[in-house]
């Protein structure tokens, strides 16, 4: 698409991405106000980035262990919302891989089967090397975390408890800034990857224990989200409006999270806010989440409706 084209199209859209924003930023109990006013507009700036590139290629970094749940597990925010977002981006034309730790691997090599994504599985520093090779290699212009914790300021990960859990979460901030690719952070807590980019006091000032568990690995575009699968659709909505003038399909989007979700739970997964297996997300029911697609698909709606023709 000629670059003309482009900027006509993400001036089209630009209320309607700035909506999708605002969609997915919702009070759920976790009020994340102050950190979203902080990056406004960051939906945006990815979205653009990633539709202005010539050759987009996208990795997607994803999951959190938590040591916890009874047993130990990977949360169930993070992969179905990698799994919806690298799908889309597969329909798109974009080549897209998925990464993730030995420990997180199970949930998501269990979203990745269907569409047969290709995940890349890094544990250890030798691993993360052959990483940036292959990515290099592939020239991926983009690396999109989708809740990944990263270290705070002492070195150490911790959790929303302020625990450290350095050992259960191998290093892949250093993948993520480790190549010359435009870095996308999606994140609801504070102590995942991008959130360096947000003041600290603000941080402080709207978690609890944040300037603890802040990761001080910033980003170039971060986008807030109240839970993370749900930043990772509205990206996915943003390129569609972008790259084809095509809605998001809220009750597809809602058919395949509900599968994405017991793909998860079935490779042992559990909801982060609980520690359990269960049909929630974040402590959030199923409902909660299908109620924010639609809203995200009405958004996309109104968006085409209402944008001039391109």
């Amino acid at each position: 698409m000629a670059p003309a084209d482009l900027m006509l199209r993400a001036t089209s859209y630009r209320g309607a991405i700035s909506a999708l924003e605002q969609a997915i930023q919702v009070d759920v109990g976790r009020d994340i106000g102050l950190v979203a006013e902080a990056c406004v507009g960051g939906l945006r700036s990815a979205a653009d980035s990633i539709v202005q590139a010539e050759t987009p290629r996208v990795a997607i970094i994803t999951g959190a262990f938590i040591p916890w749940a009874q047993p130990p597990a990977s949360e169930t925010d993070g992969p179905p919302g990698s799994a919806l977002l690298a799908e889309g981006l597969k329909e798109l034309g974009i080549d897209t891989w998925l990464v993730t730790d030995s420990l997180c691997a199970p949930p998501v090599r269990a979203v990745s089967a269907l569409a047969e994504l290709p995940v890349v599985i890094v544990d250890t520093p030798q691993d993360i090397a052959l990483a940036l090779a292959q990515f290099k290699r592939a020239t991926i212009t983009h690396c999109v975390s989708v809740e990944r914790l990263g270290p705070g300021s002492d070195g150490q990960v911790r959790n929303m408890r302020g625990d450290c859990i350095t050992a259960f979460t191998p290093p892949l901030d250093t993948l993520f800034t480790g190549g010359d690719w435009r870095k996308v952070a999606i994140g609801d807590g504070g102590n995942e990857l991008g959130m360096g980019r947000v003041p600290t006091a603000v941080v402080e000032a709207s978690v609890e224990h944040g300037a603890r568990i802040q990761s001080v690995v910033s980003c170039d575009d971060l986008i807030v989200s109240s839970v993370s699968n749900w930043g990772a659709v509205a990206l996915l909505a943003s390129l569609r409006l972008l790259l084809s003038d095509v809605a998001l399909d809220a009750e597809a989007t809602i058919a395949r999270h509900d599968v994405l979700l017991a793909d998860c739970l079935g490779a042992g997964a559990v909801d982060g806010m609980t520690g359990r297996p269960g049909y929630s997300v974040d402590g959030l029911d199923v409902p909660v989440h299908h109620e924010v697609f639609r809203r995200l698909g009405d958004i996309s709606d109104r968006g085409i409706s209402v944008a001039p023709s391109t």
